[in-house]
């Protein structure tokens, strides 16, 4: 008897071992995803931004249930003046600035996965710089439905104030070389004057260098005239005294 007491023993131990350890895999997960989403660059002419807080995919939750929010509301002042919320498809969102308290509600059990819950439109500072960032936060974002959903998340976003970028400077392409100017044809008129001035010059070029030449000529011959003369004088007056 005993060793039967002993082996029942045995198997309730292994089946409780058993059951304890699957125990974990048979409880089922319950989880709701939810997301913020919005432009993380602001351009510079924009004045107000809007992000969108909604449920993602709902993980061993039915659908259809009521459901209701609440969160503290934390943003960078230097950068966004204001936020406003609302509620979309159905919810309800009151946001006390003072407190920074958000409440938000599904009356009616009609809550469903993928669906935009709260619109928040952020109004910017004037003079903000380019390059400046400013986060908005939604901490300790809670989640709750009427039986056993309870889901705490924190959930924040980064805008950026959009850089300026200068254009660079083009560089000048290298400049064409003036063209020279062409020299026009002469006319034919023009061209005859020419011809009869360059002759009309080597003509006297000529006669001037021509000048002293003719100028030694007629000296010689007239220096050998007076020699001439003075001999046939000098002979006539050698005769006459000689006859005398």
């Amino acid at each position: 008897m005993s060793k039967k007491i002993m082996i029942i023993g045995v198997l309730f131990i292994i089946i409780l071992n058993l059951f304890t350890l699957s125990s974990p895999a048979l409880a089922e997960t319950k989880s709701i995803e939810i997301n913020l989403t919005g432009n993380v660059t602001a351009k510079q002419d924009t004045k107000t931004l809007e992000l969108t807080l909604s449920l993602g995919n709902f993980i061993g939750v039915e659908e259809n249930i009521v459901l209701g929010y609440e969160a503290t509301v934390e943003y960078d002042k230097n950068m966004f003046q204001s936020v406003k919320i609302e509620g979309l498809n159905g919810w309800s969102a009151s946001y006390e600035s003072t407190t920074n308290a958000l409440v938000g509600e599904l009356s009616t059990a009609t809550a469903k996965a993928n669906t935009s819950i709260a619109k928040i439109t952020l109004t910017l500072k004037d003079g903000v710089e380019p390059g400046t960032s400013g986060t908005f936060k939604l901490n300790n974002l809670q989640l709750t439905d009427d039986e056993n959903v309870d889901i705490t998340v924190n959930k924040s976003i980064t805008i950026t104030m959009e850089k300026i970028e200068e254009p660079t400077p083009e560089s000048d392409p290298d400049p064409e070389p003036t063209p020279e100017p062409k020299a026009e044809p002469k006319k034919e008129n023009e061209q005859q004057i020419i011809k009869t001035n360059t002759q009309k010059a080597t003509s006297n070029t000529q006669k001037v260098s021509a000048l002293p030449h003719a100028g030694i000529q007629n000296y010689i011959v007239i220096t050998l005239l007076i020699v001439f003369i003075t001999g046939v004088l000098a002979l006539i007056r050698y005769k006459t005294i000689k006859i005398k």
